[in-house]
């Protein structure tokens, strides 16, 4: 039944990520049946990437792959997101045969395969439970030349009914004797919402400034359109096609800039469940700029995440950030590295 769907304070950045994490307890009255059988009663956290979060009285809250589950009974309402982007809510009746869910509401109930659903969220739950993120650390210190690295990369999302709202921060310094310190940092305020048929509207603004290109400091405003080519358990690929303005000034240039630019771009994630739990994120974008012909900017990030206990995770990045630059400035245009860090998420 189709009415069931619905079409720079960094220290305080660390606190609030660690602040977000803190769960908060409820009756464990859901059942879950894998497929071999088992029945284990507890509390359905979320199904994300391929994994349900089960909280249980004997072990803790646990993560099971979603490929292993067979059905679902709760008296809690939740949030379903297919793979085809359709959105159901309701509480989860016994069905019929393994495999299936029964989302109910009222007297009207849908069945929906297992193996559709790639996201599950719960409707009533706290500000707190709503959140997740992460937070890596990375640091570099070498006497024998006097080098001292310093990162802090992460994110946290607060997801709602068909949105999600996010808040992503990065930030680099690097100092070393007989060379200039260098710096990179960002901070940006995102919300999506999705919409029928994979698509979703987007809403962005952040502040960027990166000492390698002369940027003391760009302000920009974007708003994009999305489309889902994939979203399932095992990977999720969107497109993005909008319009951004910028706000900038270069280092040694007294004026502000103003840019309207194009926005055409996408990213992907791929993530693994067995052993180690391995997430694959990878982004790439590019800027025409419509108001200096000629310019053009283009990010790209690769980011490979290892749990290496629970929760905790090393981390691999690999970016470029490229400006070809107003064409009467001599300036330096490109800005590319690697990092390695320790992480939490949540």
């Amino acid at each position: 039944m189709r009415t069931a769907r619905i079409a720079a304070p960094v220290l305080s950045i660390v606190a609030f990520s660690l602040l977000a994490a803190a769960p908060l307890c409820a009756q464990k009255t859901d059942t879950l049946t894998l497929r071999n059988g088992n029945r284990i009663t507890g509390e359905i956290k979320e199904l994300y990437r391929g994994k349900l979060s089960y909280s249980t009285d004997d072990m803790g809250t646990i993560s099971i792959e979603w490929l292993k589950v067979a059905g679902l009974t709760s008296a809690h309402f939740f949030e379903f997101e297919l793979g085809s982007g359709d959105l159901y809510f309701g509480l989860l009746q016994p069905a019929a045969e393994p495999g299936r869910l029964v989302v109910a509401v009222a007297e009207f109930s849908d069945t929906i395969s297992v193996s559709s659903v790639v996201r599950i969220v719960p409707i009533e739950t706290s500000f707190w439970d709503r959140l997740e993120g992460r937070i890596e650390f990375g640091f570099n210190l070498q006497k024998a030349n006097t080098l001292t690295e310093l990162s802090l990369d992460g994110n946290v999302n607060y997801r709602v009914q068909k949105a999600s709202t996010g808040f992503s921060y990065s930030f680099y310094f690097q100092d070393q004797d007989g060379a200039d310190a260098t710096s990179r940092n960002s901070l940006t305020i995102s919300h999506q919402r999705l919409l029928k048929h994979r698509w979703s509207a987007l809403a962005l603004t952040g502040l960027e400034q990166n000492t390698q290109l002369n940027l003391d400091l760009r302000y920009n405003l974007t708003a994009a359109g999305g489309y889902f080519f994939a979203r399932t358990n095992k990977a999720v690929v969107q497109a993005v096609l909008g319009l951004a303005y910028t706000n900038e000034k270069k280092t040694d240039v007294e004026e502000r800039t103003n840019n309207l630019e194009g926005v055409i771009g996408g990213e992907g994630a791929y993530f693994l469940f067995d052993s180690p739990k391995t997430d694959i994120d990878a982004g790439l974008v590019f800027y025409p700029n419509l108001t200096t012909w000629g310019r053009v900017r283009i990010s790209f990030k690769v980011r490979l995440s290892y749990e290496i206990l629970s929760d905790f995770t090393i981390g691999f990045t690999v970016f470029d950030e490229y400006d070809s630059g107003d064409p009467a400035l001599d300036a330096s245009n490109n800005d590319f590295g690697t990092s390695l860090s320790l992480g939490y998420k949540f």
